[in-house]
């Protein structure tokens, strides 16, 4: 919500108190677009809007542009020159951006290694 409370309401579950930054909705995005809570306003509240459908176009087009870019960045990594555009485009679909702050330790000698950095 952009400002102001409200409480989400489920059958069978506690009521959830929720202020500004917090979203509802979010399940008609993933699954069946029947509404599973009941949202009301505790104080004035104003919220921001978006059509399901305008959201997934937008995540949609946010993937394309990172693959494009990972598409680059794997395509800078000599160790996989000899991979084929599909294993490629599996690569890419397969990574996550991670962040770390200064100072951070981003690996340890001694820890169990199960990831590739680029």
């Amino acid at each position: 919500c952009a400002s102001g409370t409200f409480v989400r309401t489920r059958p069978g579950r506690p009521d959830i108190r929720c202020a500004e930054g917090d979203p509802f909705g979010e399940s008609v995005l993933l699954q069946d677009p029947t509404r599973v809570d009941t949202v009301t306003a505790v104080t004035d509240l104003y919220v921001w809007g978006m059509k399901g459908s305008e959201v997934r176009n937008v995540l949609e087009q946010l993937c394309l542009t990172q693959t494009k870019f990972l598409r680059r960045l794997i395509d800078g990594v000599h160790l996989f020159d000899g991979l084929h555009e599909r294993q490629k485009e599996l690569l890419c679909s397969a990574m996550v951006l991670e962040h770390y702050s200064d100072g951070d330790v981003c690996v340890r000698e001694g820890d169990h290694g199960d990831a590739l950095y680029i």
